[in-house]
């Protein structure tokens, strides 16, 4: 075979075109790698926007989960402070009924002690 001549001006041309299109194919492929890149950071702030949200109620619901809990545990300590006030309040009204039962009784037995010494004190003249 032989030699094949290509004068050095169409060799240039070709050579011009070659790089026009293979620039042109690699801004292409920078433009679509780009647009990739951009899509996938989007879909990823998106997921984590989304993730952030659901702790965000999760930990909303945590929160109410546990609001709800102590107000039922003051509510439990509440009535069992009611119920010990209660207790108390009426171990102390049967004690100041029982004073006062063994008062009225103090009394009556020391007034029926005074009558008993006026009848005596009568019946020896006075003295």
């Amino acid at each position: 075979m032989g030699d094949i001549v290509i004068r050095e001006e169409q060799l240039d041309k070709f050579l011009r075109s070659v790089l026009a299109l293979v620039t042109k194919e690699g801004e292409g492929l920078v433009a679509e790698l780009r647009a990739q890149r951009d899509a996938d950071a989007a879909m990823f702030r998106a997921q984590h926007k989304m993730a952030l949200e659901r702790r965000l109620r999760e930990a909303e619901e945590e929160i109410k989960r546990m609001t709800r809990a102590m107000e039922e545990e003051i509510e439990r300590k509440i009535c069992a402070v009611e119920e010990e006030i209660q207790r108390t309040r009426r171990a102390v009204e049967e004690e100041i009924e029982r004073k006062r039962r063994a008062a009225d009784e103090e009394i009556e037995r020391k007034r029926r002690a005074a009558e008993d010494e006026i009848v005596r004190l009568r019946q020896t003249g006075g003295h």
